[in-house]
């Protein structure tokens, strides 16, 4: 999460910002795709996967595809996204420029 002050260093420090976050809680987590991650702070890396032969990883890749096939973005997910954006532009105070990571698109979405 952003907090206000670290987001007015960004603006006085950056003219972009490649989705700002704060340092995490070091620990490991299993993502709901059943990657294992380890966690340390201001980085994370998979030290487990959940497949272990070209079959498993087959059916694995055939999930995530079914997965996202089945995503909707909505009017209320872009609202939310909107409105997150206006919150870290908010904290920078500027015309800091915000990169967004995201997936490669869905001809389900609603733009602005």
């Amino acid at each position: 999460m952003v907090s206000a002050s670290k987001g007015r260093a960004i603006g006085r420090c950056l003219d972009m910002t490649r989705m700002p976050g704060a340092p995490r809680e070091p620990g490991v987590a299993r993502r709901e795709d059943g990657l294992v991650v380890r966690v340390e702070r201001w980085t994370s890396w998979i030290i487990e996967r959940p497949w272990h032969d070209w079959a498993t990883l087959e059916q694995w890749i055939k999930g995530r595809i079914d997965h996202a096939e089945h995503l909707v973005y909505d009017r209320a997910y872009a609202e939310q996204f909107y409105a997150t954006m206006d919150r870290f532009q908010g904290y920078f105070g500027d015309d800091t420029v915000q990169v967004v990571e995201s997936g490669v698109g869905s001809p389900r979405y609603i733009g602005p």
